[in-house]
């Protein structure tokens, strides 16, 4: 295997700061003084429960929702789904932060989508509910997406860590996938990996492992990695473009690839269980 270029080590150094200072900058944005979104989420939560009563609950999670979209325009976060009435509210955020991988909590840091959801009654009690990571886009991905894609910049890098969340997304809600490997087809690139679960608590995540170059020479010796991939992409784009947030259906038709535990996170985890 190719070492990472120079080139590529930059490129992941300046989009982790990017997308570490944006994370601050979105959370500040929803609690002033909030360090990351697990402590901005946590304050709001507290504020909107000591409100005085259900209508002043109601405005703070309008206003809420107002400076999240803000955020969203920042590329720090996505406001996956929202509801609003005149005593109750709802909200389905996922964020982008800087990690190191959310199961062997090792290596190089990554990028990790997150999500979060805010559930306010009609008597102001509110309820946050904390999805945990739903992808993880490795050191290694990261640079070989800089490596491999004639087209990408930090910009568009920053976008496909939404793209590679929203595949997540639709991906988890399909049990056939679980602990199958993943593809997602991007432009010129294809990101693979496999759909996990922690053991701990049952969630899902799409660990993107690596980018490869999609081109005619690729898809030549990988059909059906090219097909599952822009098929990804297209449940994809038409479950962000649709009013319904509920991910469920849209992986039904999408092929399963099994997959080779052959990987480096893979191996170290039967460590980690071997040594237990």
């Amino acid at each position: 295997m190719n070492a990472i270029s120079t080139e590529g080590r930059i490129f992941v150094a300046q989009l982790t700061r990017d997308v570490a200072a944006r994370a601050r900058a979105g959370a500040r944005r929803l609690s002033p003084g909030a360090e990351d979104w697990d402590a901005a989420f946590r304050a709001f939560a507290l504020a909107v429960s000591e409100a005085r009563g259900p209508l002043q609950s109601a405005e703070m999670f309008r206003a809420a929702l107002k400076r999240l979209k803000a955020a969203q325009g920042e590329r720090a976060c996505f406001l996956n789904a929202s509801m609003q009435r005149k005593r109750s509210a709802f909200m389905e955020v996922l964020t982008y932060v800087v990690s190191q991988h959310p199961l062997t909590h090792a290596g190089y840091e990554g990028v990790a989508v997150q999500a979060y959801r805010l559930l306010l009654q009609r008597n102001g009690r509110i309820t946050l509910s904390r999805g945990g990571t739903i992808a993880f886009l490795s050191w290694h991905a990261l640079a070989r997406m800089s490596e491999r894609s004639s087209k990408i910049d930090i910009f568009d890098a920053s976008g496909l860590v939404a793209g590679c969340g929203w595949a997540a997304w639709i991906m988890i809600a399909s049990e056939k996938h679980h602990h199958t490997e993943i593809n997602f087809a991007v432009g010129d690139i294809i990101c693979t990996g496999v759909l996990r679960l922690n053991a701990t608590d049952r969630n899902g995540f799409y660990d993107v492992l690596t980018a490869l170059p999609l081109d005619d020479e690729y898809e030549a010796r990988q059909p059906a990695r090219v097909r599952q991939g822009n098929a990804i992409f297209q449940a994809t784009l038409a479950y962000v473009n649709a009013d319904n947030a509920d991910p469920r259906g849209y992986a039904d038709q999408i092929a399963v690839i099994p997959f080779r535990d052959t990987d480096y996170v893979s191996r170290e985890l039967a460590r980690m269980e071997n040594e237990q």
